[in-house]
């Protein structure tokens, strides 16, 4: 396989998302707006979390090298990782993933929120016939009674609607 087919494949995932996000952006009407928020936020969350992970597998190499007792350099060591990916793709492997993520996030939600509602969701009576039969009441209930209280921190760090970006 050739260099130019080789990165072509690295980055089938990238332009595969970025397909799929062009598709669902064209068919939202008034979506981009909300797009590049939601992607603001994924990015300045992403990114930094991504940055720390490779911190962390440096932090674990370091300390593997130390149990058996090599010589070792993590800036040595990640400086010739990227000099490495440099030579290979561009770096097209370190920036494609996080990025596909990222776009394939937004454009989820994008879709969910903009889209589905509109299409209606038929299973719903039989679903909530079942919920009533299995739990007696509305299922969310249960999962409410499950999740914290108001006034409680949340676990949740990403936003799930363009308009909690606001």
């Amino acid at each position: 396989m050739g260099v130019a087919s080789d990165r072509l494949v690295r980055a089938s995932p990238l332009i595969l998302a970025v397909c799929y996000a062009m598709g669902v952006l064209t068919l939202s009407r008034g979506a981009v707006a909300d797009f590049v928020e939601l992607f603001k936020v994924y990015a300045w969350t992403m990114y930094p979390l991504w940055f720390l992970v490779g911190l962390l597998l440096l932090l674990i190499g370091r300390v593997r090298n130390d149990i058996l007792g090599q010589p070792h350099s993590s800036f040595a060591e990640a400086k010739a990782f990227l000099a490495k990916r440099w030579e290979v793709d561009r770096w097209l492997s370190i920036v494609s993933p996080p990025l596909t993520v990222t776009i394939l996030l937004c454009t989820f939600n994008i879709y969910k929120q903009v889209e589905l509602p509109a299409a209606g969701f038929p299973a719903e009576p039989y679903l909530a016939n079942l919920d009533q039969m299995l739990f007696g009441a509305d299922g969310w209930m249960v999962t409410i009674g499950c999740s914290p209280r108001p006034g409680l921190p949340s676990c949740s760090i990403l936003p799930i609607t363009p308009g909690s970006c606001r």
